[in-house]
């Protein structure tokens, strides 16, 4: 299954910022902060962000109290954190191909209630065979979320949570609409 089109969810992402930013941008400072954690960090503070993201795209208004959400099931999204980082093992290299396999797992355990193994195998059975449309999705929405930096540092918050937005919107394209 291919990422929906980047234009399509990159608008949408800005549509529901407009109409969620505020929620959106505390959702994404809160699940930044975690990022601060050694290693578990990955997990913890990406399930947050792809929560509200999720939420935003389908509409609904997204809670700061989403970017808490891995603390349900510490070790499942810890777990998925790791696998996406595993990667840059390979020096970094290694990271263009963990990082947009595995980031839609969380989802997964969140929405769907699988395990970090079962999400594992799901995004190795859905999203592999697609890896390269996931790559370039991913790779593109990574760089969006980085041109944030570029209006002193504070726009990133913008920028990420425009970026949630498209991966939610993924998701529910394509993972989210599948049977568990």
């Amino acid at each position: 299954m291919n990422p929906p089109p980047l234009g399509e969810a990159l608008s949408l992402g800005w549509e529901r910022f407009k109409e969620h930013a505020v929620p959106l941008i505390l959702a994404v400072l809160c699940a930044n902060l975690l990022f601060l954690i050694p290693f578990a960090g990955i997990g913890l503070g990406m399930a947050g962000i792809l929560l509200a993201g999720a939420k935003a795209a389908r509409g609904e208004a997204p809670l700061v109290g989403d970017a808490f959400v891995a603390f349900q099931r510490p070790l499942d999204h810890i777990m998925i954190g790791l696998l996406q980082i595993s990667g840059v093992l390979l020096c970094l290299v290694g990271a263009l191909v963990t990082a947009p396999l595995f980031y839609q797992g969380h989802l997964l355990v969140i929405e769907k209630g699988m395990t970090w193994q079962e999400a594992m195998n799901t995004c190795m059975e859905q999203i592999k065979p697609r890896w390269l449309e996931w790559t370039i999705y991913w790779f593109v929405l990574a760089l969006v979320a980085q041109l944030g930096v570029l209006a002193c540092c504070v726009g990133v918050f913008v920028s990420t949570a425009v970026v949630a937005v498209a991966q939610g919107y993924a998701y529910d394209r394509t993972l989210g609409a599948s049977p568990r």
